[in-house]
């Protein structure tokens, strides 16, 4: 497991520090990809530090006003994820899209179980969302959106801060996984 601490996440990625990871820049599309759990005080987990909303929110809002990408898609697996897309439509973060496994009000529901480790393995929303990128790479965020949302059981995927993104019936889905 990483040790790597929340806080340091932006200035790796926007080469604040003496990182030598990925910098991604203004014309680069980023996907993020966030697999966790939240509690009822709607803050997701990062390691064993509960991570505010807000914070979060403010992490794609330093990413973007340092040009960090042209377009990001933020996926976020967990209960009340909707809750992290809520803050990041307040900001009205430019060229963020935020697709969230759950509204800001309910729990995502769990879906594979490993019996003979007696471990949860995914969930509803992570099935229906790798079941479409393997679909096909020629669908929009849109199609991507849609079809998740009708595959994903017992929890209603949403979307937010679509008006700063950019038209969803046009952006393809390629543009961050196969591009």
């Amino acid at each position: 497991p990483s040790n790597l601490k929340f806080e340091d996440l932006a200035d790796i990625i926007s080469n604040d520090g003496n990182s030598q990871s990925f910098h991604p820049k203004s014309a680069d599309n980023l996907l993020v990809y966030w697999v966790g759990h939240a509690g009822l005080d709607k803050n997701p987990l990062w390691l064993d530090t509960r991570i505010p909303p807000q914070t979060i929110s403010k992490f794609f809002k330093t990413l973007s006003d340092k040009n960090c990408f042209r377009k990001c898609l933020f996926i976020m697996e967990s209960c009340y994820s909707g809750e992290v897309g809520k803050c990041c439509k307040e900001l009205g973060i430019p060229g963020l899209l935020c697709i969230t496994a759950a509204n800001e009000n309910e729990v995502s529901k769990t879906s594979q179980y490993d019996t003979s480790n007696q471990i949860w393995l995914s969930n509803s929303f992570t099935d229906a969302l790798l079941e479409q990128f393997q679909s096909s790479n020629k669908q929009t965020i849109y199609d991507l959106y849609y079809r998740t949302y009708n595959l994903t059981l017992g929890s209603h995927v949403s979307v937010y801060n679509a008006e700063n993104f950019g038209n969803l019936r046009t952006t393809m889905v390629n543009e961050f996984l196969y591009p």
